[in-house]
């Protein structure tokens, strides 16, 4: 036992020796490199071509009357008729009488204004008679009539009565005109909004017999802000024979109806408080129930048609970084494209790019990871699609009809 153990211990040392020998010796030995993993990204892209985009600015704004008038007499007396159309929400024609008032009063006037002017006829005629008279008698004395004073000649006398005869017939005129004006009429074809006329009540010159908005127009004052009205402003025409400037109006609680409006005019003074500037259009037949009711004080809402900008991409506000650039695919592969943003609307972006290229497959949320060469898989093909641009693409059509009638 002890003579095997004197010939194991010396192999399992050498042995052990030998192995550890060996492991230090490939330790040693460079290891072989392994090829680098490539990283792919996976993304959806969406495909991206210039289009033609009319601009459009949506804005608020309230309804008003074009024309508004306070139905108040001109004479004072008593009311003994109203039209039973001067009601609220009724509406009236041009010269229709809508309140009556009593005229004994006036006719008095008229009458006695009459008996005046017969009176100073009456001494017209007498001092004609009289002047003749002092004239006859001036030449029978014998002197020269240069040496007559017109006095002597009653000739102050006449002029004095002539004076007094045109006064007379001036307010027999307005006696006329005041028993006119005992029918009070509507100004214009309107709505009648207030009415405060009622049956024996007195009317006098303050008193306020109603309110009547003209029915074929009204108006809607629009804001706009500093960039809004940069965007339409090269496009705002005032020009009241060449009305190119396209406004719809809806009201807010009924988006369903829909009304064109004209632009008329713009407000030369700018809010100094918010640094809004108004705009004004006016609604044709603004009351009409079967085109859509816009009562005075309705709140719309309005979007203005502005210029038509060619050759623009239309890409989601999540696709533009820093609004600087965006990420595309290119040969499988991502690259950065510079972007000059021209307009908003819809969550979307119109921009334009320093240098072209047709077409473009846009990554719609793009990652902070991105690098521009890294390789990209698109593991289902079908992701790849393109915005919808048929509205732009009729704006595009009409804008090239435009252009070749030119």
């Amino acid at each position: 036992m002890k003579l095997i153990l004197q010939i194991l211990i010396p192999v399992i040392v050498l042995t052990v020796g030998v192995l550890l020998a060996q492991k230090i010796a490939d330790s040693a030995k460079p290891k072989k490199s392994k090829p680098a993993r490539v990283i792919l990204v996976n993304t959806k892209t969406f495909l991206c071509e210039p289009i033609s985009h009319t601009t459009e600015v949506r804005t608020f704004g309230t309804v008003r009357g074009r024309d508004q008038a306070r139905i108040s007499p001109q004479v004072s007396a008593k009311i003994i008729w109203v039209s039973d159309n001067f009601r609220v929400g009724n509406y009236v024609k041009k010269d229709e009488v809508l309140v009556r008032l009593e005229p004994t009063d006036l006719e008095v006037i008229h009458a006695n204004q009459l008996a005046t002017i017969a009176e100073i006829e009456s001494a017209i005629e007498t001092e004609k008679v009289l002047a003749m008279q002092a004239e006859s008698d001036w030449l029978a004395s014998g002197r020269p009539m240069s040496t007559a004073t017109d006095f002597r000649l009653r000739k102050p006398q006449l002029k004095s009565l002539y004076a007094s005869m045109e006064s007379a017939e001036f307010t027999l005129e307005k006696a006329a005109r005041d028993l006119v004006r005992t029918n009070i009429l509507a100004p214009y074809d309107g709505l009648v909004a207030t009415r405060n006329a009622n049956l024996g009540e007195l009317a006098n010159l303050q008193t306020s017999l109603g309110d009547i908005f003209a029915s074929d127009k009204a108006e809607v004052h629009l804001s706009l802000t500093p960039e809004q009205f940069s965007i339409i402003n090269q496009h705002l025409n005032f020009n009241s024979s060449d009305k190119t400037t396209e406004i719809t109006v809806s009201p807010a609680n009924s988006p369903n109806i829909s009304r064109k409006a004209t632009l008329v005019r713009m407000d030369p003074v700018i809010d100094t408080r918010n640094h809004v500037r108004n705009i004004i259009a006016e609604i044709e037949d603004p009351f009409n129930q079967e085109k859509g009711n816009l009562a005075v004080g309705t709140f719309v809402n309005a979007s203005i048609k502005g210029e038509t900008i060619e050759h623009v991409y239309k890409v989601p506000e999540s696709a533009i970084v820093h609004d600087s650039f965006l990420w595309h695919v290119k040969d499988a592969k991502l690259d950065k494209k510079e972007v000059i943003i021209k307009y908003r609307q819809d969550g979307f972006v119109y921009c334009d790019m320093p240098v072209k290229e047709d077409p473009l497959h846009v990554v719609p949320r793009p990652l902070v990871s991105f690098k521009v060469g890294q390789k990209v898989e698109l593991k289902d093909t079908t992701t790849t699609k393109k915005i919808d641009t048929s509205a732009d693409k009729k704006v595009e059509k009409q804008a090239n009809e435009k252009r070749s009638r030119k």
